[in-house]
């Protein structure tokens, strides 16, 4: 399971949100964060994702925080993101999106070919 540095940082600005019904603390995300980059391969940034993002923007109608999302995934070899913000089922230059809350997941993790695909969590 892997996680791109985007992720990490969208974590922080929504868990600790003053306008959640119970915001967590600055505290308490740093050290969510923490267990997370040691549980998981984290995907970095660089301009190489930045401009792929970019083109799919206008190839595939994506905002820009999603296609960055997307354009770490296809740089690092991921073929399933699992994500809610995404249309279920939605594939993009073999990059698949899963709503995690969806049954997908479980046909995903049960697999075999699936055992050796990258995934991410957006």
């Amino acid at each position: 399971m892997c996680l791109s540095t985007q992720v990490l940082n969208e974590f922080y600005v929504v868990a600790t949100r003053a306008n959640r019904l119970m915001p967590f603390s600055h505290d308490r995300v740093h050290e969510i964060l923490s267990h997370l980059v040691v549980s998981c391969s984290v995907l970095p940034l660089n301009p190489a994702v930045t401009f792929r993002a970019l083109d799919a923007m206008q190839q595939n109608s994506l905002t820009f925080w999603d296609a960055l999302t997307w354009a770490v995934a296809a740089e690092n070899g991921v073929s399933v993101i699992y994500t809610e913000d995404f249309q279920h089922g939605r594939v993009i230059d073999g990059v698949r999106f899963c709503d995690p809350f969806r049954e997908c997941i479980l046909k995903t993790i049960t697999s075999t070919s699936s055992i050796t695909t990258k995934t991410a969590v957006a």
